[in-house]
C-alpha cells in the first residue's frame, strides 16, 4: 500500500514497475555470489580446522656439524614417529590441539636426547656418540693414517692417530717429519673426555707435546700445551666457532750463537678459533691460534677438508708454523680406518 501510494504520487506506475523490477534483478545475483562465496570458504576452511599440528627440526653431529641422516625421532610414550631424511631434517605430525610434546632422538652409538617441544616450533638436537660398547659394535674409528710432508724443513713424515684409546672416550695421536739429517718435527697430542657437554655448551681438553729443529732457521724449540675449548653450537641461527684457550711452558734454543737469536724459556699463554665452514657442502674446517711466549709469539693454523671418493673418505689438511726464524708450512693426507 505504502509502496503504491508512492509511486503514484511521484511516478507514472508503468515507470515505478520498470525501476522495482530492475532493482530486484541488480540484488538477487548479488545475494547468489554471496552465498556462493561463504559456501566456498566454508568447504576451504574445513580441511584447515581439521589439520593436524607438527614439530620440525634438524638432527646434527655434535662433533661434525653434519646432518644426522636416519636418526629417529620418537613422541615419548606413543608410536608416533619418523627418520630423519639425508640433511637430518624431520617434519612430524601431532595430535591437534596439542600445546607441546616430549621428543626423543635417538641412534646407534649415540646418547639418546629428551626435550620437549612447542607445537609448531623448530628444534635442534646434537647427537652425541656414547661412551659405551653396544655388542662390540665397531661404530667408532679404529685408526687413522697418513703421510706429511713439510715444505721447507723436513719433507718426509708420517701421522698416526687412534680415535677411541683402550675403548675409552680418549684420542691420541702423533705425527713426525724429518729431512733424514738434523731437522725435524715431532708433534703429539691427548684429546680427554669432555669436562661438560650439556645442551648447547661444550668444554673439551687436550694436552700436546711439540718438539722441533731446523738448522737453516737455527732454531730448537719444545714446548708442553693444556688447550681448553669452549663451543656453543648456536645463537639463533648463527653456528658459532669454538674458542680455544691454552697455556704452557716453552724452551727456545739457538743451534749455533746467533746474535739475532737468544736462548728464552718460560710459560706462556694464548687464544685461537676453530670453525667449519658449510659442512654439508664444501665441509672445510679451520684453526686458527696465537701464542705468547716470554720475548717472542708463536703462530700456527691449519685447514682441512675431506675429499670423498665412491669407495673411501680421505682427510687432507694444510698447516702452518711460525716463530721467530722459523716458518714451515706442511701438507698432510689421511684415512680412518673402521
Amino acid at each position: 500500500m505504502i509502496r503504491r501510494s508512492l509511486a503514484l504520487n511521484r511516478f507514472p506506475l508503468p515507470i515505478w514497475n520498470l525501476i522495482v523490477s530492475s532493482i530486484e534483478r541488480t540484488i538477487e545475483p548479488t545475494s547468489r555470489m554471496k552465498q556462493l562465496l561463504l559456501i566456498v570458504f566454508c568447504l576451504l576452511l574445513q580441511p584447515a580446522l581439521g589439520q593436524q599440528a607438527s614439530v620440525s627440526g634438524r638432527v646434527l653431529d655434535f662433533t661434525t656439524g653434519l646432518g644426522y641422516q636416519g636418526a629417529t625421532i620418537l613422541q615419548k610414550g606413543t608410536s608416533n614417529g619418523m627418520s630423519a631424511d639425508a640433511l637430518g631434517n624431520f617434519t612430524l605430525g601431532v595430535p591437534s590441539g596439542t600445546d607441546s610434546v616430549t621428543l626423543q632422538v635417538s641412534a646407534i652409538g649415540c646418547v639418546t636426547q629428551t626435550s620437549r617441544v612447542a607445537a609448531g616450533s623448530f628444534s635442534i638436537f646434537l647427537l652425541e656418540a656414547d661412551n659405551r660398547e653396544f655388542c662390540d659394535l665397531p661404530v667408532y674409528p679404529k685408526l687413522v693414517l697418513g703421510l706429511s710432508s713439510g715444505v721447507r724443513y723436513a719433507p718426509f713424515g708420517a701421522l698416526l692417530q687412534h680415535p677411541r684409546l683402550f675403548h675409552r672416550p680418549y684420542s691420541a695421536g702423533v705425527s713426525y717429519q724429518t729431512n733424514l739429517h738434523r731437522n725435524y718435527a715431532l708433534s703429539a697430542h691427548l684429546e680427554l673426555p669432555a669436562l661438560v657437554s650439556h645442551n648447547r655448551l661444550r668444554i673439551t681438553e687436550a694436552v700436546a707435546y711439540n718438539q722441533l729443529q731446523a738448522e737453516p732457521a737455527n732454531a730448537r724449540f719444545r714446548s708442553y700445551l693444556v688447550t681448553f675449548g669452549v663451543s656453543i653450537y648456536r645463537l639463533g641461527m648463527v653456528r658459532m666457532p669454538t674458542l680455544l684457550v691454552k697455556g704452557g711452558y716453552a724452551q727456545y734454543q739457538p743451534i749455533h750463537n746467533a746474535e739475532t737469536s737468544t736462548a728464552s724459556t718460560g710459560y706462556g699463554f694464548g687464544l685461537g678459533l676453530s670453525h667449519s665452514f658449510f659442512p654439508n657442502t664444501i665441509d672445510l674446517a679451520s684453526e686458527l691460534h696465537a701464542t705468547r711466549w716470554p720475548g717472542y709469539w708463536q703462530w700456527q693454523g691449519k685447514l682441512t677438508k675431506s675429499v670423498r671418493f665412491p669407495t673411501a673418505t680421505f682427510q687432507t689438511g694444510l698447516g702452518l708454523n711460525l716463530l721467530r726464524r722459523y716458518c714451515e708450512v706442511s701438507a698432510t693426507v689421511s684415512y680412518t680406518f673402521f
